[in-house]
C-alpha cells in the first residue's frame, strides 16, 4: 500500500525497472508540440490587434496636451501657446488662448500689440473685436488699438486710413486671412492689412515707414446685407476706378513737386539727391535711402546684371561679395533690434528686409523725429556730421547703418567687379528705395 504522505516510498521505487527511451523519442516530443501549438487558438484575440492599433497610432501621431491660458501683459511677455507657437505680448496686450490636443488653436486678442510665431500643426485663429485673422503661415503681428492707429504704427497707408484704424495686422512669413463682416482678405509676407468698423480690410504693400502711397483694396468683398451680386461688382469696379484715379493724382502731385525743387532733378539718381532736395528734406525731416535686397539668401539681380553686361565671372564674384555683405548687415541689424528690448529669438523669425522697420516701431515717436531732423540736416549741410557713434542710441546707430547700407555695399561689389560696373549696378536699382518721414520735432501724429 502506497503512503498517502509520501507516495515515493525507497521500497517501491527500489522495486522499479526504468524502461530506455525509443531512439527518436526527441523527435516525437518536437513534432507534438509544434502540432498542439499550431492548433491552440488565442485566449485574447481582440488584444493583439489593441495592441498593434495603439503602436502604430503612436508611432504616427504625436499627442499633446491641451493648453489654456490668460493674460493682460503688464510689460513684454512671451507667451507659449501649447505645441502650436509662441507669442511676443507687449505691455498692455490682452490675449486669451485654447490649443486642442489635435492642435486647433483659437487666440482671442481684445487689445494691444502681439507677435506671434506659429508651428504647423491644424487650424489657428486670432479672433479680435474687429475681425479674425486665420493663419495660413508661421510669423505675424497683429495690433489692436482702440483709440485708433497712428502715423507711427501704419505706414504705406493714406491718411484717412491712418486716422481711423483700429486693426493692424503685419505679415513676415507666410499669409493670413483677415475676414470681418465687409469681406475677407489675404495678406502675404511683407505687407500689412488694416481694418476700421464697418469698412472693408486694406492691404498695403509696403511696410515702409512714412510711405504715403495709397493703399490697395485687394479684399475678396462679401455682399452688404440686401446687396445683389451686380451691385456688388459695380461697387468694386468704381473702388477700383477711384483707386486708379487716386494714384495718378499722386504721381502727378510727386512730379510737379519735384520738378520745383529743381528742373534738373530727372539728372540726378534716386540716392544721391540734389542739394535743392537735400534742403528740401530737411526742412521736411524727410530721409530717402536706397539699399540691396535683404534676405536669407540674398543676390544680386540677374536682369539688372544682364542689363550692364556682367559676364558669368563678375556674377559669380558679385554674388559671394553680396553674401558676406548680406551676412554682416543682417547681423548688424538684428543686434540692433536686441538693444531696443527686442528678442533674439523674434529677430531671428523676422524677415530681414523688415528688422529696420520693427526697431523704429519700438522707439519712441518723439526720437525718431529728433533723428530723422539731426540726419537729414547733416545731409544738406546744414549740421556738422557725426563722427562717432559714442552716446547714440541704438536706433540712431541703426539709421545710420542703413543710409550708408547703399554706398557701402556699392563699395564692396566695385571691389568685386570694378567700380563702374558697380555703380551702373545700382543705376539701374538693385534692391529697395525709401522715403521716409516722421514728421520734425514738435508736430503732432496726424
Amino acid at each position: 500500500m502506497v503512503n498517502e504522505e509520501d507516495p515515493f516510498e525507497p521500497e517501491l521505487l527500489g522495486a522499479w525497472q526504468p524502461v530506455d527511451p525509443a531512439s527518436d523519442f526527441a523527435t516525437q516530443v518536437v513534432a507534438a508540440s509544434q502540432a498542439e501549438r499550431s492548433s491552440a487558438k488565442p485566449r485574447w484575440p481582440w488584444l493583439a490587434a489593441a495592441a498593434a492599433s495603439i503602436l502604430l497610432l503612436i508611432g504616427v501621431t504625436q499627442l499633446h496636451l491641451p493648453a489654456t491660458g490668460s493674460v493682460v501683459a503688464s510689460g513684454r511677455q512671451t507667451l507659449a501657446l501649447g505645441h502650436r507657437g509662441t507669442a511676443v505680448a507687449e505691455a498692455g496686450a490682452a490675449v486669451d488662448w485654447e490649443v486642442g490636443a489635435s492642435g486647433r488653436a483659437r487666440i482671442a486678442q481684445r487689445s494691444g500689440n502681439v507677435f506671434y510665431r506659429v508651428e504647423r500643426g491644424g487650424p489657428f485663429v486670432v479672433s479680435t473685436p474687429l475681425g479674425e485673422v486665420e493663419v495660413k503661415g508661421t510669423c505675424f503681428r497683429v495690433e489692436v488699438d482702440k483709440m485708433g492707429l497712428t502715423k507711427g504704427s501704419l505706414s504705406a497707408a493714406g491718411v484717412g486710413a491712418l486716422a481711423a484704424s483700429a486693426l493692424l495686422v503685419t505679415v513676415y512669413e507666410g499669409r493670413v486671412l483677415l475676414a470681418s463682416e465687409r469681406g475677407k482678405a489675404e495678406v502675404a509676407a511683407g505687407q500689412q492689412a488694416s481694418l476700421r468698423a464697418g469698412e472693408m480690410a486694406m492691404v498695403h504693400d509696403s511696410l515702409q515707414a512714412g510711405d504715403k502711397a495709397p493703399a490697395t483694396n485687394v479684399a475678396t468683398t462679401l455682399l452688404a446685407p440686401g446687396e445683389t451680386r451686380e451691385q456688388l461688382l459695380a461697387r468694386v469696379a468704381a473702388e477700383q476706378a477711384e483707386l486708379v484715379r487716386l494714384r495718378k493724382q499722386m504721381q502727378d502731385l510727386e512730379a510737379e513737386k519735384s520738378s520745383k525743387l529743381d528742373p534738373n532733378s530727372l539728372d540726378h539718381p534716386f540716392y544721391a539727391p540734389s542739394q535743392a532736395e537735400l534742403l528740401q528734406m530737411a526742412k521736411e525731416c524727410k530721409l530717402s535711402w536706397d539699399d540691396p535686397s535683404l534676405g536669407t539668401r540674398a543676390t544680386i539681380p540677374m536682369k539688372q546684371a544682364r542689363k550692364v553686361g556682367l559676364t558669368a565671372e563678375e556674377i559669380d564674384q558679385a554674388q559671394r561679395t553680396t553674401a558676406e555683405f548680406n551676412k554682416q548687415y543682417v547681423a548688424d541689424l538684428k543686434k540692433f533690434y536686441t538693444e531696443v528690448g527686442g528678442e533674439k529669438t523674434v529677430a531671428d523669425t523676422i524677415d530681414p528686409a523688415n528688422l529696420w522697420w520693427e526697431i523704429s516701431q519700438k522707439t519712441d515717436q518723439t526720437e525718431m523725429r529728433q533723428i530723422y531732423q539731426r540726419m537729414a540736416q547733416e545731409r544738406a549741410g546744414l549740421a556738422q556730421p557725426s563722427v562717432s557713434s559714442e552716446g547714440q542710441s541704438p536706433t540712431e546707430r541703426m539709421m545710420r547703418r542703413v543710409l550708408k547700407a547703399g554706398d557701402d555695399y556699392e563699395a564692396v561689389v566695385g571691389q568685386a567687379i570694378g567700380p563702374d560696373l558697380a555703380h551702373k549696378l545700382r543705376d539701374k536699382g538693385w534692391g529697395s528705395r525709401h522715403n521716409s518721414s516722421y514728421g520734425c520735432p514738435g508736430e503732432e501724429d496726424e
